[in-house]
């Protein structure tokens, strides 16, 4: 029950619901990238497809299981 309390006080899906066309159109523009195949989602659940080959789709190797930058953790779909 504190999650929600949490979520509520923060007014955490008004935020979403302001910010969250901008912060998924800022991420669609990382198909740009090269090592970016593809970027899907909607507002803040993006999923982020890195690849070795943009054009195969060959994905990156997944030999580092997770890669973690503060606040972002990247991990390869198994």
């Amino acid at each position: 029950m504190i999650n929600i309390e949490i979520m509520e006080r923060e007014n955490l899906c008004g935020l979403v619901r302001d910010m969250g066309a901008y912060f998924e159109e800022q991420v669609k523009t990382l198909i740009d990238l090269p090592i970016v195949g593809d970027v899907c989602g909607r507002k803040y659940m993006t999923c982020i497809d890195n690849v070795a080959d943009k054009e195969t789709k060959e994905l990156i190797d997944p030999a580092p299981r997770w890669v973690t930058a503060s606040p972002i953790t990247v991990r390869p779909a198994d």
